[in-house]
């Protein structure tokens, strides 16, 4: 119906274009896993986990001024025969453009590293390492402005480059456990038993001394290679939850509205006592061991007063097909190995 309000007709700016879908910017980019995803499928595509290194790769720290300044004295435009400027722009923590400059009035904008589709590959490598030494963001942040490298990483952008870490980590460490049991089944029937019948034995870790640790790492390791076949990080503690227990009672509905998106990806998947993670752990990699692996791990070995075998043998985690306990005297090429190790 013609002269009805928002028709065509009645449009006051008919030459106006419509609004453009929002699809991004340099702040957004990030955040995208799209790339991260990717690579991903590759990796679990084949169990060729030998990575090609170029020689040639490598990142330094200079001074820009100083070296292009430089630069720009020595070289001169190939087309206009002018004299060459360059100058910094687009920065999004340590990544940013240089843009090349000349008489041509038409300028060059090169990537001041490789890119991951649109986000910069140095911040999610800083970050990486920067982790891996213990330090958080405000410790990233710190070095940055000490060494005036630049104004640091936002927190929204830190949190989504844990979050792209966290995806490739975890599926690299997928498919080396998923190599690790191939190899691990080749190597058991070479021994004259069954393929997918594993003899394992299992060893935990804390993140502190003692039995107050929050956060615990337990391992099932294969007989024959010696190679760590299944693993899972047990967690009593969630920062989430930790900063919103106080507002259960003063402010339920928004507790109420934060839980229902929270619970599904909450990281405490364990409750009681940090000496008891080790033993939760093991029976629970036992119990998704045909899921996950395809085999059964029908002989552990551990100590004498094992606590964590006879949780295990307590847990049936194969129905009527019992799980056998073995000690390490028993078994002379677990007991060489690990006379081995602590020598």
């Amino acid at each position: 119906m013609s002269g009805r309000k928002g028709s065509s007709e009645n449009n006051v700016h008919p030459g106006r274009s419509k609004e453009r879908q929002f699809a991004g910017n340099r702040f957004t980019s990030q955040q995208d896993t799209v790339y991260t995803s990717a690579s991903i499928k590759k990796l679990q595509g084949g169990m060729d986990l030998e990575v090609p290194i170029t020689s040639n790769f490598g990142y330094c720290i200079l001074e820009f001024a100083t070296v292009y300044s430089t630069i720009s004295n020595t070289v001169i435009c190939k087309e206009c025969e002018g004299d060459v400027s360059f100058a910094q722009s687009s920065y999004h923590g340590l990544g940013f453009k240089i843009v090349q400059s000349c008489k041509c009035a038409r300028q060059k904008v090169i990537n001041s590293g490789p890119m991951l589709q649109h986000a910069s590959e140095i911040n999610r490598c800083f970050v990486f390492v920067i982790r891996l030494l213990g330090i958080y963001h405000e410790g990233v942040n710190l070095f940055c402005s000490l060494v005036d490298i630049c104004s640091g990483i936002s927190n929204s952008t830190y949190f989504a480059l844990l979050e792209n870490i966290r995806i490739a980590s975890s599926a690299v460490c997928e498919s080396v456990l998923s190599f690790a049991v191939s190899q691990e089944k080749t190597m058991n029937e070479e021994a004259g038993n069954v393929r997918d019948e594993f003899t394992v034995s299992g060893d935990g870790t804390w993140r502190k001394r003692g039995f107050s640790s929050l956060f615990g790492v337990s391992t099932l390791i294969g007989k024959y290679t010696g190679k760590v076949l299944d693993a899972m990080v047990m967690s009593s503690y969630s920062a989430a939850c930790n900063m919103w227990k106080n507002k259960k009672n003063t402010e339920p509905l928004e507790y109420e509205m934060w839980y229902e998106s929270h619970v599904d990806k909450c990281t405490i998947n364990h409750t009681g006592s940090s000496g008891k993670m080790e033993i939760s752990a093991i029976v629970q990699m036992f119990a998704r061991s045909l899921v996950k692996n395809e085999v059964k791990y029908l002989t552990y070995i551990g100590d004498g007063d094992c606590k964590t075998c006879k949780g295990i043998l307590d847990s049936k985690p194969y129905g009527k097909t019992a799980v056998t306990k073995k000690e390490w005297e028993q078994d002379s090429v677990v007991s060489k190995r690990v006379k081995i190790i602590k020598e």
